[in-house]
């Protein structure tokens, strides 16, 4: 099963991140309970702490740092299999937890969604791989090309080229942007034509 593992480990370090950081956050978080700590790289400070293991910031100190470490990670264990119907964390692929939900704002509507929404499906990746992906962030085109080397460029995005979901080009490219298949940047021959024509009046 592709990408075991990968579930807990990414619960575990938000566990351990929510945990350390609790005592810093704690005297704002009784004046504001949804106050986070939304730092571009919490990894830094996080892994200083794991390092240093200060006793001010083990929130249960008689355990110690192994007990409050083995703590987090039980809880992870806890929530991830809650998550799933209970199953084990072994058997949780890291597709079952990233997914790509791609909706048009109409898609909202039952009789329109199947029309206008992307499939909801695993999507490879996640916040801190090259390959970027979250439930609600990924990239919005991949383009890879050298100046005088065009021919061997390529270019996927999500969805299509067409913002029109009765055009086959709606969602024409969303495939191979899932599946991280590279398609040519140039377009090769004309396969149709559209006219413009000036309105009479």
């Amino acid at each position: 099963m592709a990408g075991v593992g990968l579930p807990l480990l990414m619960r575990f370090r938000r566990a351990l991140a929510d945990a350390v950081f609790a005592a810093w956050l704690g005297a704002g978080r009784a004046a504001e309970p949804t106050l986070s700590l939304a730092l571009p790289d919490i990894d830094t400070p996080l892994q200083r702490a794991l390092g240093e293991r200060s006793p001010d910031l083990v929130p249960a100190p008689e355990g110690g740092w192994d007990a409050f470490v083995l703590a987090a990670l039980e809880k992870a264990v806890t929530a991830l299999r809650e998550e799933h119907g209970g199953r084990p964390v072994d058997q949780i692929p890291w597709g079952a937890v990233s997914r790509v939900r791609i909706a048009h704002p109409l898609g909202r509507a039952p009789e329109l969604a199947a029309r206008l929404n992307m499939p909801d499906e695993p999507l490879p990746g996640c916040g801190f791989c090259v390959r970027l992906a979250t439930r609600t962030l990924g990239a919005s085109e991949r383009l890879v090309v050298a100046p005088g080397h065009e021919p061997d460029g390529i270019l996927h995005m999500p969805a299509g080229q067409s913002g029109d979901p009765l055009s086959p080009h709606y969602r024409d490219q969303q495939r191979a942007w899932v599946d991280g298949r590279p398609l040519p940047l140039l377009s090769g021959p004309a396969a149709r034509t559209l006219t413009l024509v000036p309105e009479r009046r």
